[in-house]
């Protein structure tokens, strides 16, 4: 619609038929965000306001960290929209409809959801070892919010093929078996860190002393019962004759 009013401005001086060109196209889309701009007072110098510049179209554009990059105008120089702009909304939701909605879910249904798959079909090629990046599988959450975590030790059967393991979680040290993890697409070499028995076995036994303690403390804290006032309050010994 707004490239046809452009064109009609024009048609005082020449005359233009036929279907809208790709420039005028362009134009269009130009004159809104030009209007969009103006409505919101972008470019308004304001305490800790990214670097702008304002090209010779008249539109306010970001200075990105890439221009010395060999890059198109529009990447190196990206166009400063609002937020709140409803223009900025309908161009969201059309490159969401053009893209399927792609995102997030795309990244849990086209990955993680076939990377169980693929590491069932290759368990067989790719054994688990030390230092490996694994994902602890659950049956309580969803495969986005599974954990990571790192090998530090593997336990082989009879048959000389792991069975179970021993993993660094965010949470602590835990062992869980094979069936259980799903190694991610990366290989460990030679140089990495992998923990060995000394470092494994001071883990276990400071996080056992920390859990002793901590049982220890909230023991203490049950038995001793106090009033507002922060008296003491000592249970009467009965049956005591």
């Amino acid at each position: 619609m707004v490239a046809y009013m452009l064109r009609w401005r024009r048609l005082v001086k020449t005359k233009i038929t036929g279907a809208l060109t790709a420039d005028e196209i362009h134009s269009a889309e130009k004159t809104l965000f030009w209007m969009v701009q103006q409505e919101f007072q972008v470019g308004k110098p304001g305490p800790g306001e990214i670097k702008l510049m304002r090209t010779e179209d008249g539109l306010w554009r970001v200075v990105s960290k890439i221009t010395e990059r060999n890059d198109l105008m529009t990447f190196q120089y990206p166009i400063l929209l609002p937020e709140k702009s409803k223009l900025v909304r309908m161009l969201i939701r059309e490159l969401h409809e053009r893209n399927c909605h792609a995102g997030v879910q795309r990244f849990r249904n086209e990955y993680l959801s076939t990377l169980a798959q693929r590491v069932k079909e290759k368990r067989r090629e790719r054994e688990l070892r030390e230092g490996n990046i694994v994902l602890i599988g659950s049956e309580l959450n969803k495969r986005l919010f599974w954990p990571l975590g790192r090998i530090l030790e593997t336990y082989p059967g009879r048959d000389g093929v792991v069975r179970v393991v021993i993993l660094r979680t965010s949470d602590g040290v835990f062992v869980r078996p094979v069936q259980k993890l799903y190694p991610l697409e990366m290989e460990v070499s030679e140089g990495d860190v992998v923990y060995g028995d000394a470092e494994l076995e001071e883990s276990i036994e400071t996080q056992a002393a920390d859990e002793e303690e901590s049982q220890v403390v909230q023991e203490n804290e049950a038995a001793e019962v106090r009033t507002r006032s922060g008296r003491l309050v000592r249970a009467p010994s009965r049956f005591c004759y």
